[in-house]
């Protein structure tokens, strides 16, 4: 993983419109992280007027790309007491997202408008089981850190290709995930997967990722005999 520095570039407030300069909020990059790939990203942030000590949810903060244009990720790895999180980025599409990451460097303003709820929360009592592909990482993490670190969770991720693999088990392994590449017949080593999650536990299945992959699993699962109340789907993009 490559760490990216340079000189201090602020992004002021005055930078931004008049009306997004009404509700926008500012947070400090505090560092940025390549993954060896070159195609994904962790921001470390510091929110001043955020309350993470009241996130019991996985939750989204609505992130300004640019001029009125926001994308939403989920913060990970928070500590209560600095305020501070990381955001897990995917790099590889092509357009806004994509050329905002490459600008950003330790020490520069990140703005966004709001941090919400997504309602995903561990259920007591049960093991939880990640399902999705590898832009749901963060989404993952936050799930992870709500269960608490004693929680037994599992997981089922698709990857854009082999090399992601290495990256997911180094730089993630708390997620305890197994993982395929894109090419890889999905349904049917889900299938395999599933198989293999020991029968005595009760599961929360957390679908999470392209809402398309999202929505076909839920379908799949429900094919399985597994009912709604133990599936909950956050599509992405």
């Amino acid at each position: 993983m490559r760490l990216l520095c340079g000189m201090e570039t602020m992004t002021r407030k005055k930078d931004l419109s008049f009306i997004e300069n009404i509700f926008v909020k500012s947070a400090t990059i505090l560092a940025v992280r390549c993954w060896e790939t070159d195609d994904f990203y962790e921001l470390d942030l510091h929110l001043p007027q955020a309350k993470p000590e009241g996130w019991t949810t996985a939750q989204r903060i609505a992130t300004r790309i640019s001029n009125f244009h926001y994308c939403d990720y989920t913060p990970a790895k928070w500590d209560v007491e600095t305020k501070t999180c990381t955001l897990f980025i995917d790099g590889s599409h092509t357009g806004r997202g994509s050329q905002w990451l490459r600008t950003l460097e330790a020490g520069s303003e990140l703005h966004y408008a709001s941090i919400d709820s997504v309602r995903h929360a561990p259920v007591p009592g049960t093991v939880p089981v990640f399902i999705g592909d590898h832009t749901a990482i963060g989404h993952f993490s936050a799930l992870q850190q709500l269960a608490g670190k004693q929680a037994n969770t599992t997981g089922f991720m698709m990857v854009n290709k082999a090399a992601h693999k290495e990256m997911v088990a180094e730089n993630c392994s708390w997620l305890n995930l197994h993982t395929i590449c894109r090419h890889e017949d999905y349904f049917t080593q889900l299938d395999n997967y599933l198989a293999e999650l020991p029968p005595e536990n009760s599961y929360i299945f957390y679908l999470a990722g392209n809402s398309k992959l999202v929505g076909n699993t839920r379908k799949f699962l429900r094919q399985l005999g597994i009912d709604n109340a133990s599936i909950k789907a956050q599509g992405f993009w």
